[in-house]
């Protein structure tokens, strides 16, 4: 599924701000399921820019938006970061998490963090005596 990246910022940034003009669903019965939905989801997902960085602070809305823009965020989890108090997200985002007349278990755009990968080539780092 393709979505419109600019016009679903928008629509999350006036959400966010109480306007209410567009198509928009709300997938989670409270912030709570929404919170624990997204830490099994989002907290451990690839397209996930926290997940990269989890000391980083959570970015501001126009921080993130450029990392959406950049493909290093997810436009998914910066509609529910911005809509806890209110888990309400545009419908156009509901459809690419996989919420129809429920939300899954997993995210329809979900990808497996992958590991770290080995920092270096040289097989005697981090060892004492080589």
């Amino acid at each position: 599924m393709i979505i419109n990246i600019e016009n679903n910022l928008n629509y999350i940034k006036q959400l966010s701000d109480g306007v209410k003009r567009f198509d928009s669903v709300k997938p989670f019965d409270s912030a709570f399921h929404m919170s624990m939905w997204m830490e099994e989801n989002c907290l451990k997902c690839q397209k996930c820019f926290t997940a990269h960085h989890p000391d980083h602070e959570l970015p501001q809305f126009e921080e993130s938006k450029e990392l959406v823009r950049k493909g290093q965020e997810c436009i998914g989890k910066l509609a529910m970061d911005m809509m806890i108090n209110q888990p309400t997200i545009p419908e156009e985002i509901g459809k690419m998490i996989g919420y129809e007349k429920h939300i899954p278990s997993k995210c329809a755009a979900f990808k497996q963090l992958e590991e770290a990968k080995e920092q270096t080539d040289n097989p005697n780092q981090m060892t004492l005596f080589g």
